[in-house]
């Protein structure tokens, strides 16, 4: 019977170890948040600069290459990588034939784990004049993978400009 308090002295002390253990790992795996934020922020702002130059394939980088990546702009939907491309081709030309504009109001990003984010923008497309502004609000769910932040889900929507 010598041995058996041992063996429950093992068992008592394993799930000990997996608490003090399990934190420390994932600590290491786990992004900083103040890098998530920035990250993710850069790729908005990216976007906008893109977007203001028209230049689409810059504006498709934004978006995880994935035939589940979801572009959904006042009640339109585009579902996988290459729509969405396509997509942004015609959005690309209102830079350049209607000098549209983006202009950036608040970026706000939650960090949703390690790998997961949840951007809230809100903007204002200039069309023409800057007294045309049409004020948007953009939701991006971005996915990590490779160090790279992408968008896998984006809903836009317009309201009216305020008369």
């Amino acid at each position: 019977m010598a041995p058996r308090p041992i063996l429950e002295f093992r068992h008592r002390c394993t799930p000990l170890i997996a608490i003090v253990v399990s934190p420390l790992l994932l600590a290491a795996q786990a992004p900083p948040a103040g890098t998530a934020l920035r990250d993710v922020e850069a790729a908005v702002r990216t976007y906008t600069t893109a977007f203001n130059a028209g230049n689409a394939a810059a504006m498709a980088e934004l978006f995880v290459r994935d035939a589940q990546a979801t572009l959904i702009e006042d009640g339109q939907l585009w579902r996988s990588w290459d729509k969405i491309r396509a997509r942004l081709d015609s959005v690309a030309d209102a830079p350049r034939l209607y000098g549209a504009k983006l202009e950036l109001r608040t970026v706000d990003v939650s960090v949703l784990g390690s790998d997961y984010a949840l951007a809230i923008v809100t903007y204002a497309e200039i069309l023409g004049p800057p007294t045309n502004q049409y004020p948007r609000t953009m939701v991006a769910v971005f996915h990590q993978a490779h160090g790279q932040w992408r968008a896998i889900n984006v809903h836009i929507s317009t309201r009216p400009p305020p008369e």
